[in-house]
């Protein structure tokens, strides 16, 4: 996965804050997946763990705000599909369940 598909594909999963190296006493939180999402440089071959935002852009509240957002239009959007798919009737719904 390159870097463009792991943005493409933070899009479509949950996210949280967390803190950034200094520790809980520090300002700033990062947002990340739930789950790690990895890409890979091909210009090196190094493996990188994505992040919406990293270290030092911005302060707890804001960041919390912006995951709460985030995570609730997911969840809309996760329970909107899964009705239309029960609706058609057809596959696995395996992708809409958590």
């Amino acid at each position: 996965m390159n870097f463009e598909q792991a943005r493409e594909y933070s899009f479509q999963v949950p996210w949280k804050t967390m803190e950034c190296f200094s520790g809980p006493e520090c300002w700033c939180r990062i947002i990340v997946p739930i789950e790690p999402i990895y890409y890979t440089n091909p210009e090196s071959d190094n493996r990188y763990e994505y992040s919406i935002v990293d270290a030092g852009a911005l302060d707890q509240t804001t960041a919390e705000y912006i995951v709460k957002l985030h995570n609730e239009h997911f969840n809309k959007v996760k329970q909107c599909c899964k009705k239309e798919h029960d609706k058609l009737n057809i596959g696995p719904r395996s992708m809409y369940l958590s």
